[in-house]
């Protein structure tokens, strides 16, 4: 079952990863090589994105 969270948890998301939900939503919103170029410039490539999110590149 999927826990459902506040607005409020989401607003706190930030402080227990290294980026807020609003920045993960227009990063989807994003495609090609402008995506590449911001993953690349704001959270120093898919590695560093993926140590943000506390998650493994290879094993999620």
């Amino acid at each position: 079952m999927r826990e459902r969270f506040s607005a409020e948890d989401s607003n706190n998301s930030s402080t227990d990863f290294g980026c807020s939900t609003q920045e993960l939503q227009g990063l989807m919103q994003l495609r090609g090589a402008e995506a590449v170029e911001v993953v690349n410039k704001r959270f120093g490539g898919a590695s560093g994105l993926c140590k943000r999110l506390k998650t493994s590149p290879t094993q999620g």
